[in-house]
């Protein structure tokens, strides 16, 4: 269930890859059914709240795009697109945040991001430790 804009843009690009969107290519066709066992594992703190969930969501559906591309010109055209449209974050008046492919660096999950914390926090911890029991 979308509660955010975000959640809202992943619901989006599902609906684009599953139902919207017919796969023309036996590679879109195993991109969409990658695309199905990843989203559907996807919990909805996920959908609505971790960054790198929406950039996950918006790289496989550049990979849908290139792998029903059925000629040179319709990749290229693909391309054109993943590189050159707007993007959520240039909308909201923030920095592209693309690769010059088109796609994203999914930032730090939540989970991944605390897990970051917990670990400088016991580096720095032990270090204090270290230097009680010395000094």
């Amino acid at each position: 269930m979308a509660l955010t804009d975000q959640g809202e843009n992943i619901e989006a690009i599902a609906r684009y890859i599953g139902q919207q969107v017919p796969p023309r290519t036996p590679a879109a066709v195993t991109v969409r059914d990658q695309w199905q066992a990843w989203w559907s594992n996807l919990s909805d703190y996920a959908k609505n709240f971790d960054q790198s969930a929406y950039d996950h969501a918006r790289n496989w559906k550049l990979r849908f795009n290139e792998a029903n591309a059925r000629t040179p010109e319709e990749l290229e055209l693909v391309k054109h697109q993943a590189t050159t449209g707007l993007t959520t974050e240039e909308i909201e008046g923030e920095a592209d945040r693309r690769r010059e492919d088109g796609s994203y660096v999914p930032a730090p999950s939540h989970g991944e991001t605390l897990g970051h914390v917990v670990l400088v926090a016991g580096l720095a911890l032990g270090v204090l430790l270290f230097l009680k029991v010395k000094g």
